[in-house]
């Protein structure tokens, strides 16, 4: 029985401890937000206590705690490193949930952890002897969004031009006798990559893309590459084709790669021609210059073209005439005739107004020659109509049996006969039946 007691009590204050330590309060650090470099800091076990202190720490090199940003409901005095939340002797006590964030920056690409140390809860001005193991973060670098090739090559001819990352688009030109190509790539870290490989050649162009992804999924670039397979092109200074495509401006002659020396009449609005060209030589490099800011009378531009191994340079001379008095002139001409159309417009709308008003004048005569039309046979039928029974037929077939004068009030007739409506009301006359005979 002793021994019962005595295993009973150590069960009590074994219970008693682990309730004890699973209740410790503690001060818990949620996962990070990589994105804005924060960490949630909550309270754990706290109810009851008067305050809370911490410190916060990162266990890499290149990471740092700028500091705590507190959003709780009690008192809050950081004292340099440590961050004291509560107040001892305060009826307002501690309770659990978030209590703030903890704010780092990182130089480096790779996780690292956030830690609470140094944590001290109080009760009644005391310190208490609790045992906490604070939670921690890990944050995770952003994805990268860098989007780009290395290195790009072939397997038949040469890119033109060479690769840059910053490039895009390229050519390569083969012999009609290859009728196929590699093409290998490589991409910045953390990008993949799509469209490169043995690629079929057809006669003629053809085109194929690269297409690279960044990290995040989300960042692309497409890189273009042109190959021909023909007959190998070989160095040429020459341009194969030249216009303009400004309205109303033409060369003078007609463009002939061997012809170096051209004309063009401007108008006082054009200060530079948009110039439409092609070289006998994909790779051959094409400069413009005095393409700007034309004055008036006489402007120089030249176009000089140089062969990719720099054994030809052939340059075109245009001369641009850009005459003001001229264009003002033409200018006048344009006004003057978009005033004569609109003069005829506003004749036509005016013929076409009156001719509707004459249209509506007829139509209202005609309408009003039609309803008197009606109302005359109207009449006509009203006229044609005999009453069945007159006054004269009632008074002697119902109110009389001789020729004798009476007096009647004309009441008496006002349902009988709507002709009787004619005579004064409220009055008595007398009259002989037979003066009705001679009425009809």
């Amino acid at each position: 029985m002793k021994n019962l007691k005595l295993l009973i009590s150590s069960f009590i204050i074994l219970f008693g401890v682990c309730a004890n330590v699973y209740a410790s309060p503690c001060v818990d650090v949620s996962d990070a937000n990589a994105t804005d470099g924060k960490a949630t800091i909550n309270l754990t076990g706290a109810a009851g206590y008067d305050k809370v202190s911490f410190k916060l720490s990162s266990n890499k090199g290149g990471t740092s705690i700028k500091g705590f940003s507190y959003t709780g409901k009690f008192n809050y005095s950081p004292s340099g490193t440590t961050y004291i939340i509560g107040q001892d002797g305060s009826e307002l006590k501690l309770s659990d949930g978030e209590i703030g964030a903890a704010v780092f920056q990182t130089s480096i690409q790779e996780s690292f952890e956030v830690t609470a140390t140094d944590v001290k809860f109080y009760k009644d001005g005391v310190e208490e002897n609790v045992t906490c193991k604070s939670g921690k973060i890990s944050y995770i670098a952003p994805l990268s969004n860098k989007a780009y090739l290395t290195g790009l090559t072939v397997s038949q001819g040469e890119l033109n031009p060479a690769f840059d990352a910053g490039v895009t688009s390229y050519s390569v030109t083969v012999p009609d006798t290859i009728n196929s190509i590699k093409l290998l790539a490589t991409v910045v870290e953390g990008a993949t990559y799509t469209g490169t490989g043995n690629k079929t050649l057809e006669m003629g162009e053809n085109q194929f893309s690269i297409v690279v992804t960044a990290e995040d999924g989300a960042t692309t670039k497409t890189y273009n590459i042109t190959v021909l397979r023909g007959e190998e092109q070989k160095p040429s200074g020459f341009l194969k084709k030249l216009s303009i495509n400004n309205i109303g401006c033409t060369l003078s002659p007609e463009f002939e790669k061997t012809l170096t020396k051209y004309t063009v009449d401007v108008t006082e609005d054009i200060n530079e021609l948009d110039f439409k060209y092609e070289p006998e030589e994909a790779g051959a490099t094409v400069t413009i210059e005095g393409n700007e800011n034309f004055k008036d009378g006489e402007n120089l531009v030249t176009i000089t073209v140089e062969a990719s191994d720099q054994s030809e340079k052939q340059v075109y001379e245009i001369t641009v005439n850009k005459n003001m008095s001229e264009s003002k002139s033409t200018k006048k001409k344009v006004v003057a005739e978009k005033k004569k159309h609109m003069k005829w417009w506003v004749i036509l709308l005016i013929v076409l107004g009156i001719l509707l008003l004459i249209a509506g004048l007829i139509l209202i005569l005609f309408k009003k020659k039609i309803f008197k039309s009606k109302g005359k046979k109207n009449n006509d039928k009203k006229e044609d109509k005999v009453p069945e029974e007159s006054v004269t037929s009632i008074l002697k077939g119902e109110l009389y049996e001789n020729d004798e004068t009476t007096t009647y009030k004309l009441e008496d007739f006002k349902e009988s006969d709507d002709s009787v409506e004619n005579f004064e009301l409220e009055k008595t006359k007398e009259f002989d039946i037979r003066d009705f005979d001679k009425k009809e």
